[in-house]
């Protein structure tokens, strides 16, 4: 009796609270996992040898917001520095987080930012997010009201002070350096240690695809203009800017316009160079068309991660992993491959098409410790009730036996 009693207090205690673990190292990539009825999602680990699970099923991600489906196509994710998972999902149009327990939980949500008079516009939280490696508060990129928000992420959530939701640049900051019809803050957005955010600009059929840097003192400048970035051999003419970034030293940004490459940036110059060509992406793939869809992001020994959404003909849809050494990008290796990633689906979510459309991130810290929680006033009630009701069977049991 003493064992049942034992384990069953320590089942209520901690379950629930292991599950949707991470550590230092893990990639985790935004999943799309629609089927021919519904659509779905899910957040994909690599451990940093390659092997796969799942962090975050769609089910839990719907627990989290409530909706009856969730949807990771053109979504942001970002580590922490807290250890805690940041990403946004399209259904909701919420900020979510994983908390050190592995349950999502609300950041903020968009009715709240919609009843802001800064957002006119309904919410539509695209690529672009990241985490100020200085101060760790959480910057995204709302593309609907063209607008760059920053968010503390030591505050009690959901969000619901609107002096927590600070806008670093409006879409008249960047109007004022391009046509205003042309701002479309569709792509990746990324940050570096002095704290200059670098945006990306998708201009669409205008051809005014951009990128803008916006320094900590809130000074917004063109870093790359269309003309730059298409005058390097191989871009143009036509130059896509709507998916992920990240820095590490240089700026690199993925473009699926008809380059579909990985572009390195000067973050005082500009200089554009192609970093991994179409080609090359495909020679590692095995694909014939690659699709850059699925995000960059950059571990502590700088090796950049692409996820390609890219296919062969009769075979659309193999999303992959690339691994991309900074330093030596021929090395390009394959860290997931598209058949494991089929095959990974497949028994978890059978139908389901997985497509690398959102973005992806590297855990740089553990999660914080978990503590064993203290029993709310409901909590106390029920526990009490099951301690009474052990009591009850160890007193019939002695009455048995007497």
């Amino acid at each position: 009796m003493k064992k049942i009693i034992g384990g069953f207090l320590i089942l209520f205690l901690f379950a629930g609270y292991s599950a949707n673990a991470s550590e230092a190292g893990d990639l985790l990539i935004q999943v799309d996992l629609d089927t021919n009825f519904t659509e779905g999602c899910s957040i994909l680990k690599a451990k940093p040898d390659g092997t796969i699970s799942e962090f975050l099923s769609g089910a839990d991600i719907i627990q989290g917001t409530g909706s009856s489906t969730c949807d990771f196509d053109d979504t942001g994710i970002a580590a922490g520095l807290n250890g805690l998972i940041y990403f946004s999902e399209d259904t909701s149009d919420d900020i979510l987080f994983v908390d050190a327990r592995g349950q999502v939980r609300t950041l903020v949500t968009d009715t709240f930012l919609e009843s802001l008079p800064s957002f006119p516009e309904t919410i539509d939280w695209d690529n672009g997010m990241a985490i100020n490696p200085v101060t760790g508060t959480l910057v995204a990129a709302d593309e609907d009201n063209e607008v760059i928000v920053e968010f503390p992420t030591d505050v009690p959530t959901p969000i619901q002070n609107p002096d927590h939701v600070n806008i670093l640049a409006d879409e008249a900051d960047f109007g004022a350096l391009i046509p205003i019809e042309d701002v479309d803050l569709e792509g990746g957005i990324a940050i570096d240690q002095q704290q200059n955010i670098y945006i990306t600009n998708d201009g669409g059929n205008s051809n005014n695809d951009a990128i803008f840097k916006l320094t900590s003192q809130g000074d917004l400048s063109l870093l790359c203009t269309y003309a730059q970035l298409n005058a390097v051999p191989g871009i143009g003419p036509e130059v896509n800017l709507d998916v992920g970034v990240a820095f590490d030293g240089s700026l690199y940004v993925g473009d699926d316009g008809d380059c579909d490459c990985i572009l390195e940036i000067n973050p005082v110059t500009c200089n554009p160079q192609i970093l991994i060509t179409e080609n090359e992406i495909e020679l590692v793939t095995g694909n014939t068309s690659a699709d850059p869809e699925g995000g960059l992001c950059i571990d502590s020994n700088m090796n950049l991660f692409l996820g390609d959404d890219g296919s062969r003909p009769g075979d659309a849809d193999r999303p992959s992993i690339v691994k991309v050494p900074t330093g030596n990008p021929s090395n390009a290796s394959l860290f997931v491959s598209p058949e494991e990633v089929r095959d990974f689906y497949e028994v978890i979510a059978p139908g389901g098409d997985p497509r690398f459309e959102g973005s992806c991130g590297v855990k740089l810290v553990d999660s914080p410790e978990f503590q064993v929680p203290t029993l709310s006033e409901w909590g106390l009630i029920t526990m009490a009730a099951v301690l009474g009701l052990v009591g009850l069977m160890v007193a019939r049991r002695r009455t048995v036996k007497a």
